[in-house]
């Protein structure tokens, strides 16, 4: 066992994964990072593989194995996340925000799918009340929840047409008359302090958007979208599901590195591991949706589909290659 080269390997095969969860939870910037240390992560991946192959090359069999059976896990996958997204089981097609994320750009997405939503309460009668709740949460956040929930809100508003900003800015008025001086100074403030934030975080602590609704308003954003930026979205496109691949192939690199050869239950102990983790996140990664219970069934179902390639060429990583994974080592 070179402990310092499995390390390295399984460190390497996190941080797209890691990456992902911090932008869209703790509010790192992803572009920025993905512009100042892609190429440095790529040279040192490239460093590690080729001590790996020197190193006797057991290591760049699980690292091989491990990425091919990633692949061919992220495949099976999307075959039934896709049919799930066509029939409504998924909030929107998760890698093109991604790929938004990777340019910089993910708050165009989530301005006009906030927007979206807002339009929906115009058109439903319900603005006053959907406005009005969030009027009156707002001053009750701490400062940074307070100033990105103003920038969210001032975002979608910004993407409605003049008739319904009217409406919006109207139900938004008579909610700020109905503040006590300190919540309304508390608010006041965190515009002006949104206003001048360039890139402000995601808004946190305010009301849950139902998922049907948001699921539709989300299809309405994507949409315009492409009408606005054409170009924009079909980078995003490219660059999100590139990213959706290689979070894939990390974990099937992953799993060999642990696992080795492994076998049919631990290929299924890690698609439930990876589900149980993605539902975790799920609810941090997107603070304005409400999950439904029944939100658990298709991911699970697509994280089963996931692990067939596993257990299918897995098995063909040598003795001597599942010796050097961490279960072989555990095992002797």
């Amino acid at each position: 066992m070179v402990w310092w080269l499995f390390l390295l390997l399984l460190g390497l095969a996190a941080i797209p994964s890691f990456l992902l969860m911090a932008d869209r939870i703790v509010d790192v910037n992803s572009h920025q990072v993905i512009r100042r240390l892609g190429v440095p992560y790529l040279v040192v991946g490239v460093g590690a593989l080729v001590v790996a192959g020197l190193n006797g090359g057991d290591y760049l069999e699980l690292v091989a194995w491990g990425a091919l059976a990633g692949l061919l896990g992220t495949i099976t996958l999307d075959i039934v996340r896709l049919i799930g997204l066509k029939a409504g089981a998924f909030p929107l097609d998760m890698p093109i925000m991604f790929g938004l994320m990777a340019f910089g750009k993910a708050r165009l997405l989530q301005s006009r799918v906030m927007g979206q939503v807002l339009a929906n309460a115009v058109n439903s009668g319900t603005v006053k009340e959907f406005v009005g709740e969030r009027i009156e949460r707002i001053p009750t956040l701490p400062e940074r929840q307070r100033v990105n929930a103003v920038a969210a809100m001032m975002g979608a508003i910004a993407t409605l047409p003049d008739s319904t900003r009217e409406v919006v800015a109207g139900a938004q008025a008579a909610a700020m008359g109905s503040l006590d001086s300190d919540s309304r100074q508390r608010l006041m403030t965190a515009m002006d302090v949104a206003g001048a934030t360039e890139r402000p975080g995601q808004p946190r602590g305010l009301p849950r958007v139902p998922f049907a609704v948001f699921r539709a308003a989300a299809d309405r954003g994507i949409r315009s979208l492409r009408e606005s930026y054409t170009s924009l979205m079909r980078s995003a496109f490219a660059a999100g599901y590139f990213w959706h691949a290689i979070n894939g192939i990390s974990f099937g690199v992953a799993y060999t590195l642990l696992l080795g050869q492994g076998n049919v239950g631990w290929a299924i102990a890690w698609g439930v591991f990876v589900w149980a983790g993605m539902m975790v996140a799920m609810p941090a990664m997107m603070p304005v949706l409400k999950l439904p219970a029944w939100f658990l069934i298709v991911p699970f179902v697509a994280h089963i589909a996931m692990i067939v390639p596993y257990f299918s060429l897995t098995g063909w990583v040598g003795d001597a290659a599942n010796q050097a994974s961490f279960l072989g080592w555990l095992i002797g």
